[in-house]
């Protein structure tokens, strides 16, 4: 399963995810080796391999995205850590870089699957292993009946780095097998994601289910009529109540949580009143609060370079992180920077929309897809995390930095 680059990449990354979490959340020493030396093999096996292939890119381009992404973080790390130097610092310091060095893996994610190429397909990369090793982390976080913080993080693992790579397998469905195993890692994401509460993975399951199911439409009506009627299942089985009944450890359901009533409201008032800064007080918007204490003393300085990886504010107690995308981003590294990368984004997905050929293959479709995914989640959680989740989206940013000759464009 792992003879090629690319396949080695991705498990690197999964085994990096997974040990660095497992070893903070359990505090096993062997598990940090582990994780310290999967992220430093995945980073210099992609080094060696972009080096080693560097004629099936444009360097520019390549530079210039990878200057956004991941070299100016990376450089303002090293400056934060040299400018505190502690070893705590230089901990914290490298398990933020992890994710900073995803768009390097990514390109040469991008460079190993090229036309004409003895490529392992999309779909094969996430199949069995890694997806039944997601089953089994998520089992673990029922069996702890998430009463704490390690059981919830449990499931967040087997999201990024299980159930939504696995997902990949609903946009081959030449395998009725694929389409059922894609359709039911995406009901794992959202029924897992309303047990724990987790409004942005509910989110972001919803998302994957309606692009999946208006794809299965276009595909294959057949495939569309069995998905229906898997969902009607779930209905029929009472799942859904998950989202309304009130958890031992959880004082409102997710519904409650999400509280549709009072954004009704706030959206009616707005309107009335043209007034749309109350929508950000909407009673469902949890982290209002932590963003006013975020932002409200930053100067103009901090504005334009953020507060560094190990900024702090007081929020109820001294905080570092804010566990909104977007603003996290901001806030260590300031709001130009988050303009910057947004406009990848927005560049990237104009890139496969421009290439409407490149959206014929089910894998690029499902990079398009996950694209958005990870965009919009930005915005309610969507935090940076070194995952295999924010590996393929990054895949999809830099696809476009290949050679046009190098990119599998079906007919």
């Amino acid at each position: 399963m792992f003879s090629t680059t690319g396949n080695r990449i991705v498990f690197l990354v999964f085994l990096g995810s997974v040990s660095t979490s497992l070893a903070l959340f359990l505090s096993i020493d062997f598990l940090k080796y582990v994780a310290v030396l999967s992220n430093t093999s995945a980073l210099l096996l992609s080094v060696r391999y972009i080096l080693a292939n560097i004629r099936r890119i444009n360097l520019l381009k390549a530079f210039l995205l990878l200057s956004v992404l991941s070299f100016y973080p990376l450089s303002r790390i090293v400056f934060d850590d040299m400018s505190a130097i502690s070893i705590k610092n230089i901990t914290d310091g490298y398990l933020v870089s992890c994710y900073y060095q995803l768009p390097i893996m990514a390109l040469a994610l991008s460079m190993c699957y090229i036309r004409n190429s003895d490529m392992v397909r999309l779909d094969l990369l996430f199949n069995y292993v890694v997806f039944f090793f997601g089953v089994a982390l998520s089992i673990a976080a029922l069996k702890y009946q998430l009463q704490d913080e390690v059981s919830v993080g449990y499931g967040y693992l087997s999201y990024a780095n299980c159930f939504i790579p696995v997902s990949v397998l609903v946009y081959f469905q030449f395998k009725r097998y694929n389409l059922i195993l894609g359709f039911l890692s995406i009901i794992s994401i959202i029924l897992f994601a309303a047990v724990q509460n987790s409004r942005s993975y509910i989110l972001v399951g919803s998302y994957l289910l309606i692009a999946a199911i208006a794809f299965t439409y276009h595909k294959s009506k057949v495939n569309f009529l069995l998905i229906i009627f898997f969902i009607v299942v779930v209905y029929g089985f009472g799942l859904t109540s998950l989202f309304t009944e009130n958890k031992a450890n959880q004082s409102k359901s997710v519904s409650e949580k999400f509280d549709f009533d009072s954004l009704v409201v706030v959206l009616n008032e707005s309107i009335s009143t043209g007034d749309f800064t109350r929508i950000f007080y909407w009673e469902g918007n949890s982290r209002s609060q932590i963003l006013i204490d975020a932002f409200g003393n930053f100067s103009n300085i901090d504005w334009l370079v953020g507060k560094g990886v190990f900024g702090k504010y007081m929020s109820f107690v001294e905080r570092s992180t804010i566990e909104l995308g977007w603003a996290q981003e901001c806030f260590r590294f300031g709001i130009f920077y988050v303009i910057l990368v947004i406009s990848v984004f927005i560049i990237t997905y104009g890139f496969f929309t421009l290439n409407k050929r490149l959206l014929n293959d089910p894998g690029y479709k499902f990079l398009s897809v996950l694209l958005l995914v990870r965009f919009a989640d930005g915005f309610v959680y969507g935090v940076s995390e070194y995952s295999v989740y924010n590996l393929l989206v990054f895949w999809a940013v830099m696809l476009q930095v290949l050679k046009r000759k190098y990119i599998s464009i079906p007919n």
